[in-house]
């Protein structure tokens, strides 16, 4: 697996946005089934290329999130 590629804060907008058009046509059950809790409590700042998975700071708390995992920092 590639390393994590954490972006410049200059591309963290563009990184949001494609994160937003990926749930954006969620349904509310399956926005509940698909979305970790606190998600949109955050910001995408990077990925894991060729992954499919976002890294995504919590602006609330102290806990980073990679799609579908929490890791502490």
């Amino acid at each position: 697996m590639p390393p994590a590629y954490i972006a410049p804060p200059a591309e963290w907008a563009g990184l949001q946005e494609t994160f937003n058009g990926w749930t954006e046509h969620l349904g509310d059950e399956e926005r509940e089934e698909t979305v970790p809790d606190g998600i949109d409590h955050g910001r995408v700042i990077g990925e894991t290329p060729h992954a499919d998975n976002d890294i995504q700071m919590a602006t609330d708390d102290d806990q980073w999130r990679v799609r579908g995992t929490s890791l502490r920092v």
